[in-house]
Formats: structure tokens, sequence, C-alpha cells
């Protein structure tokens, strides 16, 4: 289907800026979930062919990782904060000093299998203790309790 074809016309081809709006589902699943609801689809179809970014934010959105983390460590810590931040992690350190501003696509680019944790809440964290690993998902208050 051509959803844009007087825009097309008027521009005489397809080099021209386009954006596209879309909400979730009640469950805050997008339409690039692949858990998102089949029968939603056909009432938002994705335009651009960029169909790989799963997460809610865009890719510009900036976050936090370790100079260690661009300097090749393996990210190990995903968090999610309350505050809708995100954090990479290479669990060697936790030293202000060492924190970098970075965007969230650089970071997928970095690390394809973060595309694994996009759905994670905020509030929670996401653990694995090697590159290839599953990821372990635990709510954040809960990290450093003491079990009985």
């Amino acid at each position: 289907m051509n959803y844009a074809g007087y825009t097309r016309w008027y521009h005489g081809g397809n080099d021209f800026p386009l954006l596209q709006c879309v909400w979730p589902d009640n469950r805050h699943r997008y339409p690039w979930y692949p858990d998102f609801p089949a029968a939603l689809v056909p009432r938002q179809p994705l335009l651009g062919d960029d169909h790989a970014w799963r997460f809610h934010e865009g890719k510009n959105r900036s976050c936090f990782t370790t100079r260690r983390v661009l300097e090749g460590s393996p990210i190990l810590l995903v968090s999610h904060d309350t505050e809708g931040d995100w954090q990479f992690l290479c669990s060697t350190t936790n030293e202000p000093s060492e924190a970098v501003l970075v965007s969230l696509g650089s970071m997928l680019a970095r690390d394809k299998t973060l595309a694994q944790v996009a759905d994670l809440p905020e509030d929670w964290v996401a653990e694995r203790p090697k590159v290839g690993a599953a990821w372990v998902r635990l709510k954040a208050d809960g990290i450093g309790d003491d079990q009985q």
C-alpha cells in the first residue's frame, strides 16, 4: 500500500521526510513487538523499514554506560530506572567518574542482544553472567535485599 501518494507526487519522488505516529496497546506493546496483537496490526501498519527497533524510546534517547563498556567490556547488566533512564553496565565499576552519556541507538549497535531486554519495565534490571547467556530479569527494589 502507498500511504504517501500525494506527498510523493508533490516532492517528485521518495526523497522527503516522513514521520509516523504509533501508539502502544493497553499492555504497552508497540506494533514491532513480537507479541503485539495480530488483530491490531492492520489498524496500525508500520510504514518504515526499520522494524527491528524494539525500544519504546527513540534511538537518540540518552542513556548511561561506562568508559569500560565503550572500551570493549561486555554489557552484563541493564537497568531501566524508575525515571525511565537506561543504564548499560559491565558490572566492573560503579564510580561516577566512569559514567558516560551515549545514545540508546549506539548501545544497540554495540550489542544487538540488548533488543532482548527492550521491554524491560521501569524499576527492573536484567543481568547475565557472560555474553550469549540468557538475561535474568529482576525487580530493582529487590536487589541487595537479604534472602531469608
